[in-house]
């Protein structure tokens, strides 16, 4: 099974993120959009994952979240990884929007989960983390990336960031589906 950890979104936070998302779909000339059910927040990619060692995961990720707060991000600014400029078009490799807010949570919430992870002799990533969330894959825009920047202006909506889930990635006729399989909520043993 393919699985990865984040943050999950209340309906309100996706209705926002697939209407931005929804002004950006007649500038493309080709690509892979995202579905409203799949917008999320990657704190730890795990990718093929043996299902004898769901136990030990979860019990990394328990013991991590009893010891964070519940904080709140909003939803930033559009952004793109691999930002290719053509004579009249413009290639995105992946087009995101970013997080804004408490910055400093959302890192320790990283930290300690990556932390957890290898305490219980999962490997390290050693990437550096870079939160967004997947608008779409290998577009292609036939406009100015300044008029795609501009979608942001209607995310207005906070995220409330009490749990961690874990979620399954498959393939089902031909689309990625993300489907959460188990949940912690965040701050049970945290005190101020």
């Amino acid at each position: 099974m393919r699985l990865f950890i984040g943050v999950d979104f209340e309906p309100a936070v996706k209705k926002s993120i697939e209407a931005c998302q929804s002004q950006l779909t007649p500038l493309s000339l080709k690509g892979r959009w995202k579905t409203e059910d799949n917008f999320h927040l990657t704190l730890r990619f795990m990718g093929e994952f043996d299902e004898n060692d769901l136990p030990r995961l979860y019990d990394a990720l328990s013991g991590c979240a009893d010891t964070i707060s519940p904080f709140e991000l909003h939803l930033g600014k559009i952004g793109a990884f691999d930002l290719k400029k053509g004579e009249e078009t413009w290639a995105v490799r992946v087009l995101w929007v970013g997080v804004e807010g408490d910055m400093k949570a959302l890192n320790e919430l990283y930290f300690s989960v990556e932390y957890a992870l290898e305490s219980k002799g999962f490997p390290k990533d050693f990437r550096p983390y870079a939160p967004h969330i997947t608008l779409g894959q290998d577009l292609k825009f036939n406009c100015d990336f300044d008029l795609i920047k501009k979608a942001s202006e209607c995310l207005d909506q906070n995220i409330n960031v009490d749990c961690i889930t874990v979620f399954h990635s498959e393939s089902i006729e031909g689309r990625r589906v993300y489907t959460p399989i188990k949940r912690f909520d965040i701050g049970k043993m945290k005190v101020d």
